[in-house]
């Protein structure tokens, strides 16, 4: 079976909270920094299923937009098959 990654993308403004809080808040709930064309990424593992109805993924998408509500970002994601991402990231 496939692994999925969902990558999460971050535009800060002047009301946004500080970096080093965003970078806290969203590792706290799961999220890992990545270097390259996002800012985080989660990888599914095996919680992913392409034709099912992936609960799992959507109790953290909505649980991550409350977060990024609150530190007043804007915000977008995209899910990819492991390796077949449209750009290049480094995971450290």
């Amino acid at each position: 079976m496939a692994n999925y990654v969902t990558y999460l993308n971050i535009e800060m403004n002047p009301n946004s909270a500080n970096p080093n809080e965003i970078v806290e808040k969203l590792t706290k709930i799961g999220w890992k920094p990545v270097w390259g064309d996002w800012d985080f990424a989660w990888d599914w593992g095996t919680k992913w299923n392409p034709n099912g109805n992936n609960a799992y993924y959507w109790q953290n998408i909505e649980k991550t937009h409350k977060v990024l509500q609150n530190l007043k970002v804007d915000w977008s994601y995209r899910t990819y098959e492991k390796g077949k991402e449209s750009g290049w990231v480094y995971w450290h």
